[in-house]
């Protein structure tokens, strides 16, 4: 799920990309999938001549209508342990954005 912004109306949308024609692709969208405002910068990210911002921005399926079968869902990660995600880290030490502590102790977090 990624936030597609268009210079004319409807100026924000939620777009679900599901199929990719080659790996560029593939790896541009998912950049632009983790692409947050204010953190990776102002500009958005662009794919495919469209411009995509981070799909967390959309809090809920009830402001983005599901267009996938009844059976698929949206699995939604969080590198700052939001509170909606599905999948997110502990909390962790602020400084440890500026300097990280050794791979060990990374890698303990999750196994």
């Amino acid at each position: 799920l990624l936030t597609r912004v268009a210079p004319r109306p409807p100026f924000v949308m939620g777009e679900v990309v599901d199929q990719f024609p080659d790996v560029e692709t593939a790896i541009r969208t998912l950049c632009a999938s983790c692409h947050v405002p204010l953190v990776a910068g102002l500009r958005p990210y662009i794919v495919a001549g469209r411009c995509y911002y981070d799909g967390m921005f959309w809090p809920s399926s009830l402001m983005v209508p599901w267009r996938g079968d009844r059976r698929d869902s949206v699995v939604r990660v969080s590198a700052c342990s939001a509170q909606l995600s599905d999948i997110r880290m502990p909390h962790v030490p602020l400084w440890w954005g500026v300097r990280p502590p050794d791979m060990q102790v990374l890698r303990g977090m999750f196994w």
